[in-house]
């Protein structure tokens, strides 16, 4: 049996029946209002990722963040409907099995769980016409899942003589050499910038609908984004960590700046009725 009624606050009474009330008719209005805020693939523990709030607060005070590994695969799908943008983080390997190359899983520390997150936030993501930023592992999953193949560990498959990670420090810096038209860095075709570099997988053969923005002296692609003329939402991932770098850095700022630009601009246009474009994983 319930306990009755306490007769002698039906004020609060009546306030608790309205928000039910109001909770339940919110439940049927359809799709959700967009928010001005970030979906975070993979954000804790916090320690370790804090540099990505900090790094993109840096660019924009203003938004807010979801942490999606927090949740069930169901419930984060859910909640990403709410947010304007897609954070994917870096952090553990990809299974190989998902470019082909099941018989590399030697090379690799993979996360299963987080695969299957990850690879279903950003199709849904992009079917959503939602800006989408990669960062070293993000980096890599947009290219597997966009028909693209990986070294499963660079120094062992691609013979190079680059460094591209040292343990345990971020302190291992490159050359990186600036490519094509799409300008996302304040940078030329053919300069040269030093980036930190922290991974020992990368893209072997990029996906189809993609295009390189930048390579390191052994030809190792490091930032991506769609082929230009595709009408597409707005993509952009790179291979090093502008999050961890100075953000006067012009491979640190520009990156947030123009993600949170994106994300903002979409936020908009969502709660306008406008809509985004959007994209097919094949």
């Amino acid at each position: 049996m319930y306990p009755p009624p306490d007769r002698r606050c039906p004020r609060i009474s009546a306030l608790i029946w309205m928000g039910i009330l109001f909770q339940l008719a919110s439940c049927q209005t359809g799709q959700p209002r967009r928010q001005h805020c970030m979906a975070v693939s993979v954000g804790q523990p916090h320690d370790k990722y804090m540099y990505y709030y900090s790094w993109i607060r840096s660019a924009d005070t203003s938004v807010r963040f979801i942490e999606m590994s927090g949740h069930g695969l169901d419930s984060a799908l859910l909640l990403l409907e709410r947010c304007s943008g897609l954070l994917l983080t870096g952090g553990a390997d990809l299974h190989p099995a998902f470019y082909g190359r099941g018989s590399d899983t030697g090379y690799c520390e993979v996360v299963p769980w987080r695969d299957t997150l990850e690879f279903a936030l950003l199709e849904k993501a992009l079917n959503l016409g939602m800006p989408v930023l990669g960062i070293c592992r993000g980096l890599q999953l947009i290219n597997v899942a966009l028909g693209g193949s990986l070294y499963a560990d660079i120094p062992a498959q691609m013979n190079s003589p680059e460094t591209h990670r040292i343990p345990e420090t971020y302190d291992c810096y490159h050359p990186l050499i600036m490519e094509g038209t799409m300008n996302f860095f304040g940078t030329r075709a053919g300069d040269t910038l030093e980036v930190n570099t922290n991974h020992h997988q990368g893209i072997r053969d990029l996906a189809p609908p993609l295009m390189s923005l930048a390579h390191t002296r052994d030809h190792l692609i490091e930032a991506i984004t769609w082929k230009s003329g595709t009408d597409k939402p707005f993509l952009l991932a790179v291979q090093w960590h502008p999050e961890r770098m100075a953000f006067h850095h012009p491979m640190s700022a520009s990156v947030a700046r123009i993600f949170t630009e994106q994300v903002s601009k979409h936020f908009q246009s969502a709660n306008s009725g406008q809509g985004g474009k959007n994209a097919q994983i094949p």
